[in-house]
């Protein structure tokens, strides 16, 4: 298995997005799978109650993290240099094979901000990472046409998904047939 950096916006975007790949790959070998948050949540509250989703699957799953200090719908606000220099001291630390993160075509400034930082960060000749894939957030692009050309089968999974899901119990659980319960979908970029 490829070492994964997973960069994301927000808590609970690796298990809306790719709760199922995300266990897949930490049962074959958490030791290799790192996730990246870049804000904690909408406000005090919010941030509590979602980093105690996130450690109970952390602690389950044993992957490693970091979670970075910004409330959601902030990092418009955050200088682009430092968010890539963030990603790029994960990257240098960590030595990803691959990162995977949110689609740049998603309706949330968030996720586009993201999306562009690890793109820069990641080109060609610049870092060890050899392969980059986006993923899409089930109901957050429904006004875009992106192609997905990659897909991970986790229908063997889809109720560790289910379980991943029930924790994150302030957030609005999408519709069960928007879940991509049986599939990720990625774009994937050559690098």
């Amino acid at each position: 298995m490829k070492r994964t950096l997973i960069v994301i916006p927000h808590l609970d975007d690796e298990t809306f997005g790719i709760g199922g790949t995300l266990f897949k790959m930490c049962n074959e070998d958490p030791s290799k799978v790192r996730v990246l948050a870049l804000c904690k949540g909408r406000n005090y509250k919010n941030s509590v109650e979602r980093k105690k989703a996130f450690h109970i699957i952390q602690e389950h799953l044993e992957f490693g993290y970091t979670v970075l200090d910004h409330y959601d719908m902030e990092l418009e606000n955050v200088l682009l240099r430092d968010l890539t220099h963030v990603i790029s001291s994960e990257i240098y630390k960590f030595n990803p094979e691959r990162v995977i993160t949110v689609s740049g075509n998603d309706i949330h400034q968030d996720h586009q901000i993201t999306s562009h930082a690890v793109q820069i960060v990641v080109r060609p000749g610049k870092t060890p990472v050899n392969e980059l894939l986006e993923f899409q957030i089930p109901g957050s692009e429904p006004f875009t046409s992106t192609y997905f050309d990659t897909v991970s089968d986790v229908s063997d999974v889809s109720l560790a998904k289910q379980r991943m899901l029930s924790y994150y119990t302030s957030e609005n659980q999408p519709d069960l047939i928007q879940q991509e319960r049986f599939k990720t979908v990625y774009r994937k970029f050559e690098i």
